[in-house]
């Protein structure tokens, strides 16, 4: 199967599976092999499983090429015109999945925090841990770093993007 698509669409075999997760990393003027966030996904022993799905968003700004042409749950995406993020995103509400992780390709993805994105609950939200010199940056709770993890409705948590995980059954709570 060929997995390398060039239109901000996916094929219909992938939107038929039940993914277990669905990992989304987008790209910008980044080569797949030069992707900090890839390489941590698919290290050995990182979790990620043949019932999880990546999907690599090139958004430019040139056509990359598909390295993953043999592997059936790693789908290549040339959408070149920089699409803002919020449509990327959510294009892939549709999919079935337990689980979506959303990363940019220069994100830090560790073993642990692979294996960790299957154990948000429903209605919670999985916040990356952002340091700077070994002092929490993100996530933010009014105001003032903190060391939470997951979260459900509640105080004013701040958080980037780039490493956020939940569960499709989000979509339910807020």
């Amino acid at each position: 199967m060929h997995n390398h698509i060039n239109s901000p669409s996916l094929p219909e075999n992938v939107m038929s599976i039940n993914w277990n997760r669905v990992f989304l990393v987008v790209l910008y003027d980044k080569e797949i092999q030069d992707s900090q966030s890839i390489s941590g996904i698919l290290q050995r022993d990182s979790g990620f499983c043949d019932d999880d799905l990546l999907i690599l968003w090139n958004n430019g700004p040139t056509s990359l090429t598909d390295i993953f042409l043999n592997k059936d749950n790693i789908i290549l995406i040339n959408a070149i015109n920089n699409t803002c993020l919020p449509q990327i995103y959510n294009l892939f509400t549709h999919l079935r999945f337990g689980h979506i992780i959303i990363l940019d390709h220069d994100t830090t993805v560790t073993n642990e925090f692979v294996k960790s994105t299957s154990k948000v609950i429903d209605g919670m939200i999985g916040l990356p841990t952002i340091t700077c010199d070994g002092h929490v940056e993100y996530p933010k709770e009014f105001k003032k770093p903190s060391r939470i993890k997951r979260t459900r409705r509640g105080p004013l948590r701040i958080s980037v993007s780039s490493g956020f995980y939940f569960q499709k059954s989000v979509f339910d709570v807020y």
